[in-house]
């Protein structure tokens, strides 16, 4: 669903595009992204603005929930791994410590519910980004961070 909209517009601008395909993946990397040329502005203020609708209307990181493309890589690479059981940097609970404060679903950036993983004991979830929020947080050190 997410990545629905992006492969969509590319493939309508691919088709309506009047000059060859040329793909170049080094593409203004030399100086950055620049307004000078006008017809970037409309893509700028159109990314600008598809953002604050989604603020506004969805709620705070809603564009990071709901359209962003790179949140399917960090699902999948999560899915592989839990697949294969590599190791890697999780966060690890003590539930019984926990005094139900819930600091740690207000600090969560992503706005998970923290405080309910910790009750059922499984801080895994496809979108945490291990930020460390919800530990720090913590008045008891109930979350801590692992390398299992």
């Amino acid at each position: 669903m997410i990545w629905s909209p992006w492969l969509l517009g590319i493939i309508y601008f691919l088709v309506r595009s009047k000059q060859p395909l040329v793909l170049d993946f080094f593409y203004q990397t030399e100086s950055g992204y620049t307004l000078a040329e006008s017809h970037n502005y409309y893509v700028f203020y159109s990314i600008y603005i598809i953002v604050l609708l989604l603020v506004f209307t969805v709620g705070n990181r809603s564009f990071c929930h709901h359209a962003c493309w790179i949140n399917l890589f960090m699902v999948i690479a999560r899915v592989i791994r839990n697949s294969f059981k590599w190791p890697a940097l999780q966060l690890e609970v003590t539930a019984n410590n926990c005094l139900d404060c819930k600091k740690c679903n207000e600090k969560c950036p992503q706005s998970l519910d923290v405080n309910g993983m910790v009750k059922g004991n499984q801080l895994e979830n496809y979108e945490c980004i291990l930020c460390g929020q919800c530990a720090d947080n913590c008045p008891k050190n109930v979350i801590s961070y692992t390398f299992k």
